[in-house]
């Protein structure tokens, strides 16, 4: 008996020790659970941001678990599939995440570096030397860096500087007096996001175009007249969620879409330049757990330049894709994403 009241002081403290280590590996992971980097807090390993809404994730990722072969990306938090929109080092992964980092060079830029310390990518944008920087990840998917104090102020943000993949909001815009054309190009190749040999973009005459190799034009939009381009494409009902626009001035030719306002809550869409050769806009069905096609130009695989050759023949219901395997779509006409 008289070991008793001793035995529950122990039993005690163990349990108030535990409760302390719990709250306290809490409140790493809370810490850790941010939709920023500054200037103190920089990004490695397994840590992620996550953007307000819970839309999307941006941190390390590999599509292929047997490479180690890593990238900084972009990628959606409510798909199954690991989808990523936007990727910093495409050409140039990491091979160890633990010893990378992501954070706030001394200029203000947001830089990664590798293993060796060695910068591998940056936003690579001209900061005033009296500006302190954040990197916040939105919730529509754009990578912000802009001044910590004064949100309005954006030196640079991932919209402007696209991958292979437009989320709504965002902008393809062709600069008339530089001549420059903000391209989607698409991967190598289904698990590596280094530039691959096709790409979209807008063109001085104000129609879109389709490109092998950055230079031989494959497919064109015809020009846009005000209210539509003039080509037909085959599209899927499901386009009436979209609302394209485009406008022209003597500056510059552009084009944006955006979801309507009953689909904005539950719909997630984008518009990907796809491995095939094809510009898709593709939506993700939850039902099905996978990424469907309602729009795609060349409408034939076998209509992007190189891919079939004179005698080739394209099965395309098993061609490989960015957003899962590629399919055959409804022939089905209409002008809601602005064509007739």
């Amino acid at each position: 008996m008289p070991t008793r009241p001793r035995l529950e002081i122990i039993a005690s403290t163990s349990a108030i020790l535990v409760l302390k280590l719990f709250l306290i590996s809490l409140d790493i992971c809370v810490a850790h659970a941010s939709d920023s980097i500054t200037s103190n807090q920089s990004l490695s390993g397994d840590q992620k941001l996550f953007s307000v809404g819970g839309n999307f994730v941006l941190g390390f990722f590999t599509k292929d678990e047997s490479s180690s072969k890593f990238y900084i990306g972009i990628w959606y938090k409510k798909v199954s599939e690991l989808t990523p929109v936007w990727v910093a080092n495409r050409a140039t992964p990491v091979s160890d995440i633990t010893k990378s980092l992501l954070h706030i060079s001394p200029d203000g830029n947001l830089a990664l570096l590798d293993q060796s310390k060695s910068l591998i990518w940056s936003t690579n944008t001209t900061i005033p030397s009296n500006s302190s920087t954040v990197a916040v990840l939105q919730d529509n998917g754009n990578l912000v860096l802009r001044d910590a104090d004064n949100s309005a102020n954006i030196f640079w943000q991932s919209f402007d500087n696209p991958t292979h993949i437009n989320l709504p909001g965002s902008k393809s815009i062709f600069n008339k007096v530089t001549k420059v054309s903000k391209r989607l190009i698409s991967w190598k190749n289904s698990q590596d996001p280094a530039p691959g040999l096709f790409s979209s973009g807008l063109q001085e005459n104000n129609q879109s175009v389709l490109l092998w190799n950055m230079s031989k034009p494959y497919w064109t939009s015809g020009p846009w007249n005000g209210r539509t381009f003039s080509k037909e494409v085959p599209v899927r009902s499901s386009a009436t969620m979209v609302n394209v626009t485009c406008d022209a001035n003597s500056e510059e030719f552009y084009c944006s879409f955006n979801l309507n306002n009953n689909s904005r809550s539950h719909v997630i869409l984008d518009f990907v330049m796809d491995v095939t050769g094809q510009l898709k806009a593709v939506l993700w069905e939850e039902s099905t757990q996978r990424w469907n096609p309602f729009f795609a130009v060349p409408e034939a695989q076998c209509d992007v330049t190189a891919l079939c050759g004179p005698f080739g023949r394209l099965h395309e219901r098993k061609s490989p894709s960015s957003h899962g395997a590629s399919r055959v779509f409804d022939q089905q006409v209409t002008n809601s994403l602005g064509f007739e």
